[in-house]
């Protein structure tokens, strides 16, 4: 099949770059999620390794530590040993004020604050021991001054204990959601990699079958119209020179028969045989002339051609033939649609194709004549066009045939020379355009003519 009108590059273009902008724009959407979960991730371990998560523990160990000093104070009276408890206690003060901040849980905000009032109370109970001289030394002494210390700080060293589960507790959560964190994280990245690798084979997908396949495609029928105008040409001169050589001996042929028809007696055998004789000689003369129309086709007169004029005359022509067939012909309407060509051998060209999708279909049927504008890519780049339809609901074209649908001298009618379609095909070239067709096995084939615009700028005469 000849190549499909192409379609505007410059919406191909447009489509292709939106498609990849969408596709960057997914990826770089996947690119900013994985990093805001990564930044999460990064809070979430920076709150992990912060002390705020050991503030129960080290709470609790300074309240030991404050005990112990309590204690050797009462036992021993050293002023150090008292001066370090103090400096201790605003220490742990000191910690509580700074990490209360960092606390994640409400659980661990409200346990801190009770930790803190309770720390209070304590200081506010040793306040009297710190003042105390050393009471005496004896063993039952010491143990019920140790169990005194220990009942005041019974209660705060309980809510660290609480404090220090909770935080282990916001500790195991922390951990899980920094595990689902990495999980995302992990998908994201392999998500946009995947999606990466996408997008690169669509790009080079989409840019292969928009670029380089029409590229291609068109280099491919240039080379195969190329050598089939070189074989054309081949062909035509061989047909010009056989022609010529025909013409002068079935010159003298006819009038040597058109002289013995008028010694016979009408209605005679002798005179039925030469009838059958001048029907052949007639049929011999179509075909150098068709051999001629192809060998040396006529120049195109380009005129300003109306498509609707051009389509109604076609039909004005064939209506009465196609009746006799059986097979409806119509005209669509092609208002203000105005072409660049020769009125006289377009119409050939339509008259022809007609005639051929006629002869296709098998009992009856319909053929449509219709003109639209479009563009489409001819010698000189891509043009607007006006494009002439020829459109039958017959049998399609078998596969075998489209092969040589358009060589010279093939043909699959009885009697058919095999140079009509070529012919056409010629005539359409020197216009500047070309002959392509669309065929679907028994849904039917439509052949159209692709033919310069009429545009304005050209000086010739107009046909109507």
């Amino acid at each position: 099949m000849f190549s499909s009108i192409p379609t505007n590059p410059k919406a191909r273009l447009a489509s292709f770059s939106l498609i990849l902008i969408a596709g960057l724009a997914l990826v770089f959407w996947l690119e900013r999620s994985t990093w805001t979960q990564a930044r999460l991730l990064q809070r979430e371990m920076a709150a992990i390794r912060t002390e705020s998560f050991y503030l129960g523990v080290h709470l609790r160990a300074g309240i030991w530590r404050l005990d112990g000093r309590l204690l050797r104070f009462q036992l021993s009276g050293d002023a150090d040993e008292r001066a370090d408890f103090l400096r201790d206690s605003r220490q742990l003060t000191e910690l509580i004020e700074r990490l209360s901040p960092f606390l994640v849980t409400t659980q661990e905000m409200e346990l801190l604050k009770s930790v803190e009032l309770a720390f209070r109370v304590y200081l506010e109970e040793a306040s009297p021991l710190l003042e105390r001289g050393i009471r005496g030394i004896r063993r039952d002494t010491t143990e019920k001054l140790a169990r005194d210390i220990a009942d005041k700080s019974a209660t705060v060293l309980r809510l660290c204990d609480d404090l220090v589960l909770a935080q282990n507790a916001a500790w195991e959560k922390v951990l899980a959601e920094s595990d689902r964190s990495i999980t995302r994280v992990v998908r994201l990245m392999q998500t946009s990699a995947l999606l990466m690798l996408v997008l690169c084979g669509a790009v080079f997908f989409l840019g292969y079958r928009e670029f380089i396949a029409p590229l291609r495609s068109r280099l491919d029928e240039s080379e195969a119209r190329l050598q089939r105008q070189e074989k054309l040409a081949s062909l035509g001169s061989l047909a010009a020179g056989v022609a010529h050589e025909i013409r002068n001996p079935l010159a003298a042929i006819k009038f040597r028969l058109f002289s013995l028809r008028e010694s016979l007696v009408a209605g005679s055998a002798d005179t039925e045989d030469l009838q059958i004789i001048g029907d052949e000689i007639n049929r011999l003369e179509r075909i150098v002339k068709d051999f001629l129309r192809f060998a040396r086709p006529s120049e195109p007169e380009f005129a300003k051609v109306s498509a609707a004029e051009l389509l109604r005359a076609v039909h004005e022509l064939l209506h009465g033939q196609f009746e006799k067939q059986s097979v409806q012909l119509s005209v669509e309407p092609a208002d203000d649609l105005w072409l660049r060509g020769d009125k006289e051998q377009i119409q050939q060209v339509m008259i022809n194709l007609a005639q051929n999708a006629a002869e296709c279909l098998e009992t009856g049927g319909s053929v449509s004549l219709r003109a639209r504008a479009g563009a489409a890519r001819l010698a000189s780049g891509s043009e607007p066009v006006i494009l002439l339809e020829v459109a039958d609901d017959g049998v399609g074209i078998a596969p075998e045939v489209e092969a040589r649908l358009f060589d010279p001298f093939f043909s699959t009618k009885k009697n058919g020379t095999g140079l009509g379609l070529a012919i056409a095909a010629r005539i359409v070239e020197k216009h500047g355009g070309h002959i392509q067709y669309q065929t679907q096995r028994n849904r039917g084939t439509t052949f159209t003519v692709v033919l310069p615009r009429w545009t304005g700028n050209d000086t010739t005469n107009s046909a109507h």
